[in-house]
């Protein structure tokens, strides 16, 4: 019946009533379901409006990176991460050293994110300057947004002492696996089912 309806709706152009015809059907659909189905159901409804409006996901995903950038992510609670120390050449003088395995060429996304980390390093150093400045909405982009790398959170961590930035910096980096891929998915029109 309400698939009906809402089909009925959107052949007269009426998209709004067709809305609301499908979130009643969902509202309705919600009443009988255990509370695992219900909270996913909700989630489906608050991150992509059950399918129909993807935009809500970019909205949630902002407001993260920004949440992250302006509140959490402050400069006064990071520290440079410690340079990786090269090994004492001593130590190799017990024998011959294979040459290394060739590394393998990079992926789409590593590239992608090799060209947006230069595009930052661009856009927070002074110039003449080889070292590299903080830029919170950067880390906070680069936590938030899965398989690519800017290379922010490589050179930056919370300092110790600060726990709820650490616990955000989890929480932060778990909420882009989740409010990404389920956009993407809204995008692309599989969740209006």
């Amino acid at each position: 019946m309400y698939n009906n309806l809402e089909t009925y709706f959107r052949q007269k152009g009426q998209t709004d009533q067709a809305e609301e015809v499908h979130y009643a059907h969902r509202r309705r659909e919600r009443e009988s379901m255990p509370w695992p189905m219900w909270l996913g159901s909700q989630l489906h409804r608050a991150f992509v409006g059950y399918g129909l409006h993807p935009e809500y996901a970019l909205y949630w995903a902002l407001g993260v990176v920004a949440f992250g950038a302006l509140v959490v992510f402050r400069p006064s609670r990071m520290e440079r991460r410690e340079e990786p120390k090269a090994p004492d050449s001593w130590a190799y003088v017990a024998g011959p050293v294979a040459a290394p395995a060739p590394a393998p060429p990079p992926t789409c996304w590593e590239e992608i994110g090799r060209l947006l980390g230069r595009l930052g390093n661009w856009l927070t150093l002074p110039l003449g300057s080889s070292d590299r400045q903080y830029n919170r909405v950067l880390y906070s982009l680069d936590l938030f947004v899965p398989a690519i790398n800017m290379e922010a959170e490589k050179h930056w961590r919370p300092k110790d002492g600060y726990r709820f930035t650490w616990a955000w910096m989890r929480i932060h980096r778990l909420l882009g696996w989740i409010i990404i891929p389920i956009g993407l998915v809204a995008l692309s029109g599989i969740t209006k089912l």
